[in-house]
């Protein structure tokens, strides 16, 4: 089964909790929250998200998978908490 990690800028238990919130309040469940590793991992499932995705009419995996990310990042962005992409890695390390 695949998963979704996310790099996530939390400073204290209430941001990492405020995360967790916004992720079960949208029905995602199997989510691992380190606030020491500043990661939000999320196993996917094939009930993730299953009626936006059949409404969407998405078919191929990697269809899917991205929908799913996007899904998910809008969730955990909407707590206010930065998400740093794999791109703003990349550059923090080059530099």
């Amino acid at each position: 089964m695949s998963k979704f990690e996310f790099n996530v800028v939390m400073s204290c238990g209430g941001c990492s909790k405020a995360v967790g919130k916004a992720l079960e309040k949208a029905e995602v469940s199997n989510v691992d929250i380190s606030l020491e590793k500043q990661t939000v991992v999320i196993e996917d499932s094939p009930a993730l998200f299953s009626d936006e995705v059949k409404e969407a009419g998405l078919t191929t995996d990697k269809d899917i998978y991205d929908f799913k990310y996007n899904k998910l990042l809008e969730t955990i962005k909407k707590t206010g908490k930065k998400v740093v992409l794999p791109e703003e890695d990349k550059a923090a390390e080059a530099a």
